[in-house]
């Protein structure tokens, strides 16, 4: 059933479970290993992280670590407990919100891959904000308060501000920091990423991640971020620019909405009888396009510093069924729509999902996990020049 209703997907080549060495295909920003350090190389700077610590020093342009009296950079790690995967059937009928919330979670932390986003984004501000008394930073979209926590640990000088458009990701996120004991994040809820209620030049640093891929007006959100950063200020931002397993959410959306039924695609929409599909509205690869994510910086008066790739492992479950959830993350909303409409095929959306597993293309089966390997994001670091006017 998959073939029949799969109509092309691009042949992408996935390492095995074990992340071992990277691919030749990121070859812009590599990892190469060093004195025990996993050291990034990119033809302008060079970084390091260590796999299993907690100490990310920044490595300097003769390629050798800080001295004793620099503070190292801290980022809580977090391992998760694997068990063997315990059943083979779905819980796909199940589409409640707390085991979605569950699944973003699980997904969410695995950004502190040594490799990963937060990662960067920490050597990034130690760079930045070196001999800054008390600088202001925002993250937008932080979701359940990272990388804010981060940054609030190692910039205790600094007021770093936590800000999400949803009530739920604020309540995450103040527990987060108040676990943690700081003090010098807060939270803020905003209406949008385009409409930030904070004063123009108010930030010497603005972060904003993943979310931005998923904004329908990403331009206006790049402009709202030249408002409220100070003259000279720096804007980091990262976005998914392959996701092996991105389709998979496409391909459960139309077997859960078709089902046994013939069908037609119109117009990019799937119709059965005279119901029309919802359509996928949470695109994680909207800015995947080459130097479409640059153009819209610098659409916004923002000037590119500097522009690397890496890639991390994305585990989705220990069961099938935390797995289906991870992986049916981006149609959440529409599933439940489904579900609503009394339009969803539950058996269907499962089978999709096992022939996902089985063909071990997208998604490798593991020994105790679902795992998604291969994934290639691009980190962007970029600053507000000083205007007439400023």
């Amino acid at each position: 059933m998959l073939a029949n209703k799969l109509t092309s997907v691009a042949p992408i080549l996935l390492r095995g479970c074990s992340y071992h060495s990277p691919a030749t295909a990121v070859a812009f920003s590599r990892a190469i290993q060093t004195s025990g350090h996993e050291i990034a190389a990119s033809n302008s700077s060079t970084k390091s992280t260590h796999e299993h610590g907690v100490q990310i020093p920044t490595i300097n342009s003769a390629g050798q670590l800080p001295s004793t009296t620099q503070r190292p950079l801290f980022i809580d790690r977090q391992w998760f407990s694997t068990q063997p995967i315990t059943s083979q059937d779905h819980a796909c009928k199940n589409l409640s919100i707390e085991e979605f919330d569950n699944a973003y979670k699980y997904l969410y932390e695995q950004h502190n891959h040594p490799r990963g986003p937060w990662v960067k984004v920490l050597q990034s501000a130690q760079h930045i904000l070196s001999g800054q008394k008390s600088p202001r930073v925002l993250v937008i979209a932080s979701g359940p308060g990272e990388p804010a926590a981060t940054l609030a640990q190692n910039f205790e000088s600094a007021e770093i501000v936590s800000a999400h458009m949803t009530a739920k990701c604020i309540e995450w996120a103040n527990e987060r920091f108040q676990k943690l004991g700081l003090t010098n994040v807060t939270s803020k809820l905003v209406s949008d990423m385009h409409i930030l209620d904070f004063e123009n030049g108010s930030f010497d640093l603005v972060i904003s991640g993943y979310g931005l891929a998923n904004h329908p007006k990403p331009q206006a959100a790049l402009d709202e971020v030249h408002r409220v950063l100070r003259p000279g200020g720096s804007f980091l931002t990262y976005v998914w620019e392959q996701l092996p397993a991105d389709p998979g959410s496409d391909i459960i959306l139309r077997h859960a909405c078709v089902g046994p039924n013939p069908f037609k695609s119109e117009g990019g929409r799937d119709t059965v009888g005279k119901f029309h599909c919802p359509v996928r509205t949470k695109k994680a690869m909207a800015l995947s396009k080459p130097h479409l994510l640059e153009n819209l910086v610098e659409k916004a008066k923002l000037s590119i510093i500097e522009v690397t790739r890496d890639e991390y492992p994305l585990k989705l479950g220990n069961s099938k069924e935390q797995a289906f959830k991870a992986l049916a993350l981006p149609i959440e909303n529409e599933l439940r729509e489904l579900k609503a409409s009394n339009h969803y095929h539950p058996s269907d959306a499962a089978e999709a999902f096992e022939d996902i597993v089985n063909e071990g293309f997208m998604v490798k089966q593991c020994d105790n996990h679902l795992e998604v390997p291969y994934n290639v994001y691009k980190y962007v670091v970029a600053r507000r020049g000083h205007e007439d006017g400023d």
